[in-house]
């Protein structure tokens, strides 16, 4: 499968993935695949959502994933779609009155220009990001939490760190949960 992800430069490079990279669940013809094919926004009954799921979204359809809430519920939403020619990356517009809580961003490993959007908006609630590789990164009101490589990437919290999102499960990478129960 081809998918797109933004570089250390912030482009969008093409890449050959192995299907076994995608969750079973989020394929095309599986039965979240085909919801957003038609959808933009999914009510999570449960309240529950595998962050697995949110990225392998994000790599079936070359865009930006978020889990919102509103009114007590769990929302994922589907972003806008990049334009992949320009260079511009997707991204994902809550209603005013949501809290956004984890969004994936379309990238391997995950540079502060990547977060420019992102720490543009004022958050007094801590918001996380999620990249392809699971690597979370925490940040409020501009500020970034996480740690970085030499290369400027930045590293991932580990669930123990004072700055972990509450709602996100304290488990290994793969098998995060965003809840809200």
């Amino acid at each position: 499968m081809k998918i797109f992800y933004l570089s250390d430069k912030n482009v969008y490079e093409p890449k050959e993935i192995p299907e076994k990279e995608i969750a079973p669940k989020a394929l095309p013809s599986g039965k979240l695949g085909g919801y957003f094919r038609h959808h933009f926004l999914l009510e999570v009954e449960e309240k529950v959502f595998m962050l697995k799921d949110m990225i392998a979204l994000a790599k079936v359809f070359n865009t930006e994933f978020a889990a919102y809430t509103q009114d007590g519920k769990l929302y994922i939403k589907k972003g806008e779609a990049p334009d992949l020619d320009a260079g511009i990356a997707g991204y994902v517009k809550i209603p005013a009155t949501a809290t956004m809580l984890v969004h994936v961003h379309p990238a391997f490993k995950s540079y502060r220009a990547h977060l420019s959007m992102d720490l543009a908006v004022p958050t007094p609630d801590t918001e996380a990001i999620v990249d392809y590789e699971f690597t979370i990164i925490a940040y409020r009101n501009g500020e970034v939490f996480n740690a970085k490589n030499p290369d400027g990437s930045y590293i991932s919290l580990s669930a123990g760190d004072p700055h972990w999102p509450p709602f996100l499960s304290h488990t290994s990478n793969y098998n995060v949960e965003v809840d809200i129960r």
